[in-house]
This record gives C-alpha cells, sequence and structure tokens, in this order.
C-alpha cells in the first residue's frame, strides 16, 4: 500500500488491524477485496519503496510478514511446502531479479539479490509454519 489512498468512509469502516505487527497493509488490502472494493494499482506512481536489507534483516521481515498473514488465514497448509515457497519461489525470483539486473546493466549484483532472496524465502517459510502452527494472535516478530 505504497503511496495508496483510500476513501474515508471504507477506512472508517476498518482500518488496520493493529494487532498485526507485520503485512497490516498486506491483510487490509485483502480485507478491502473481500469487501468487494477496487484495489487499483496506479503505475506512475511517485514513491518507490526501498529497504536495502542484509541478508538477515532480509530474514526477520519475511518471517514476521508471513507469520502475520498465516495467522489471519491469508496463507494455508498448502504454503508449507519447501518445494512451493522456498526452492521454486526463489528460482522464480531469481529469473526476474537476472532479467531486471541484465536491463539495468548491474549483472554483478545478482549474488547478492540471490543471497537476500533465499533469506526472504527461507523466513517467509518458517513464518508461514509458525504462523499456522500457533494460529490466531501469534504475531510476534522473531522466530
Amino acid at each position: 500500500m505504497v503511496s495508496s489512498g483510500i476513501r474515508r468512509d471504507i477506512w472508517k469502516k476498518r482500518g488496520f488491524n493493529t494487532a498485526l505487527q507485520f503485512a497490516e497493509d498486506d491483510e487490509y488490502t485483502r480485507w478491502c477485496v473481500s469487501q468487494g472494493y477496487l484495489v487499483k494499482l496506479i503505475e506512475n506512481s511517485v514513491v518507490m519503496p526501498s529497504h536495502n536489507y542484509t541478508p538477515s534483516q532480509a530474514y526477520r521481515r519475511s518471517y514476521g510478514d508471513a507469520k502475520s498473514m498465516a495467522s489471519v488465514g491469508s496463507y494455508t497448509t498448502r504454503h508449507n511446502n519447501s518445494l512451493r515457497t522456498l526452492w521454486m519461489g526463489w528460482l522464480s525470483d531469481m529469473r526476474l531479479d537476472l532479467s531486471l539486473l541484465l536491463h539495468s546493466r548491474k549483472p554483478g549484483e545478482l549474488v547478492h539479490a540471490g543471497l537476500i532472496r533465499w533469506h526472504q524465502r527461507k523466513g517467509k517459510l518458517d513464518g508461514i509454519r509458525d504462523g499456522l502452527k500457533n494460529g490466531k494472535n501469534s504475531y510476534s516478530s522473531k522466530p
């Protein structure tokens, strides 16, 4: 929801889930869609999110997001799958990163990107597992 806007009357119906420490914007977007509201990407938005995480920070962020989302039902047991979430997800991320890095003439950054993506995917899988195991209201950020 970076650089997003929402009508005040919709926000007043229900804002962010304040029990979530991570992924509150993702959860809110899913709620809006479930209520029949249109969520639209504006291609020429003026904000670009950037975090520049270390591998351990990337892990913690992905873990927290995934645990929160699993706790509210956005991930199910089918996402608790090493092949799908970790390996296939990492390969898909790397394919997209390689394309972007070649386009921007920065192929030397692929090793770093791979390391960050691996930690993101591992954090996601671990967060999904813990969120599914602990159920609702298990929103702590660290494994």
